[in-house]
């Protein structure tokens, strides 16, 4: 079971400390660019085609799709012959033999068997399976290439945190997702298995009144703001996955004065009902399923925007990048929707969310701010602690 978005599951905080954010940790990115001749392995499916393939944190593989006869190099075209195994088959044939489905299976489970986080050794031990694999098909050349990128974990001895409090701070609701997701199947407990965190988050805590903002998007700050005069400045807001990319929602969130982010799947978008079952049952997400992934908004290391990220290379500052828009200030982190539950049910009633604001849990869902009576004096927390490596 994948909860993390596809854009990138990896990947922030002006109060993390210059100690922290000026500390790197050396990692290895791979980038793989293969034509046709790379399907042989049985790695991804479709031939004829460029295959682009990255697993940012692991180390860099490029192949040649070209085959050697004696001491010439020729193109590999599809009607071409290769010698494998001692004989000389055409490619057809070969992709024939390899492009079977229980190879395609058996490589995808040695692929998502254990948990591989950008920079851990999990990771790197793919890389080496991928590289090894090509070797095996007598690439010209198949190199690992060491990159250096700031990387953000979460924190194991101090998770991240998303409460109702009362007004004295002691803890009335406590979200048990926003630290830990339960496995649901015997193959997912596991060590390594990454605690719920947004990377690329500011680090820190945040109390205030609890808004609903929708989907995060600009229109619906803009809505809040022209339609309802409702400020969100000074208040912790809680969103709901999809539509726009979660860094942008982050974004958009700190420019419109959020002082933290918490960012729901709601049922509606990926557990709708009459859908599929949840996990393990189904594709549908369980309740207590939530998204990671990155909130930062550039592309590629921070650090060394538009330059190769290797030794030697000029890098800018953590602060930098954060000043200038790469990623939040504010604290952001995911939250299952079981979890929300506990939050947008008593919001304030004031306010109804209009239609198409509306999700799937088992109420009418309203914008806040704040709680209703008797929760009325009650505020939301957040607290993150992620630290960057």
């Amino acid at each position: 079971r994948n909860k993390m978005e596809e854009e990138d599951p990896f990947l922030s905080s002006d109060s993390l400390g210059t100690e922290r954010a000026t500390k790197r940790k050396g990692c290895k990115l791979l980038f793989v660019y293969v034509i046709a001749f790379a399907c042989l392995a049985g790695l991804f499916v479709g031939a004829g085609m460029a295959i682009s393939y990255g697993i940012f944190g692991t180390g860099s593989v490029f192949p040649s799709p070209c085959t050697s006869t004696g001491t010439m190099h020729t193109q590999l075209e599809w009607g071409a012959m290769v010698r494998t195994d001692g004989s000389t088959v055409s490619v057809l044939d070969l992709l024939d033999v390899l492009l079977k489905a229980e190879r395609i299976n058996e490589t995808i489970m040695t692929l998502t068997k254990k948990p591989h986080i950008a920079g851990m050794d999990t990771n790197n031990e793919l890389a080496a399976f991928v590289a090894d694999e090509w070797k095996s098909l007598k690439f010209d050349k198949v190199e690992m290439v060491n990159f250096s990128v700031l990387l953000q974990y979460p924190n194991d001895t101090n998770p991240n945190k998303f409460q109702i409090q009362f007004e004295n701070g002691s803890v009335y609701y406590d979200s048990p997702t926003a630290s830990l997701e339960p496995p649901l199947t015997e193959d997912e407990n596991q060590t390594g298995v990454p605690r719920p965190f947004n990377a690329y988050s500011g680090k820190g805590s945040a109390t205030g009144k609890l808004v609903y903002v929708n989907y995060g998007r600009r229109e619906d700050f803009e809505y809040l703001s022209f339609n309802k005069s409702i400020s969100v400045n000074g208040s912790v807001c809680i969103a709901r996955y999809g539509k726009i990319f979660r860094g942008t929602k982050a974004q958009l969130a700190e420019q419109n004065g959020c002082i933290g982010l918490v960012m729901y799947s709601d049922p509606a978008d990926y557990a709708p009902k009459g859908g599929l079952p949840s996990y393990p049952k189904g594709w549908s997400l369980p309740d207590t399923g939530l998204q990671r992934g990155s909130v930062m908004v550039w592309e590629g290391d921070s650090l060394t925007q538009l330059r190769p990220s290797i030794d030697g290379v000029y890098r800018d500052s953590y602060e930098y990048a954060q000043k200038n828009g790469a990623y939040p200030s504010i604290p952001v982190t995911p939250l299952s929707y079981k979890d929300a539950y506990e939050f947008l049910s008593k919001m304030d009633q004031s306010n109804e969310a209009p239609s198409d604001w509306q999700g799937q849990l088992n109420f009418t869902y309203y914008i806040g701010p704040g709680f209703k009576d008797p929760y009325s004096s009650y505020n939301a927390y957040i607290e993150v602690n992620n630290y960057l490596e």
